[in-house]
């Protein structure tokens, strides 16, 4: 009888460990897809955005706004004036 009951515990516990390592992965797997699916929905709103931008730089505009403000460029005719602060003496 104790025999028995002694078995009947081992394969009790044998099925439970069996049970509780697909389980854990299980959890695991889901956890990562979680944190796979909030990054998929940053890169989207990031591809979103880049689009955008892209769309704009089309346009003649946006183009010589950029070229005008970030690269200090000028049209044909214009002139560059640079203002220094004033002098402290």
């Amino acid at each position: 009888m104790r025999f028995a009951l002694a078995i009947l515990l081992l394969l009790g516990m044998l099925v439970l460990v069996t049970l509780l390592f697909p389980v854990d992965r299980w959890l695991d797997q889901r956890d990562e897809l979680d944190r796979a699916r909030v990054e998929l929905e940053e890169l989207e709103a990031e591809n979103e955005r880049l689009a955008d931008r892209r769309d704009r730089l089309e346009s003649d505009a946006e183009i010589e706004r950029v070229a005008r403000e970030v690269y200090d460029l000028v049209g044909p005719g214009e002139e560059v004036y640079a203002v220094l602060p004033p002098g402290d003496g």
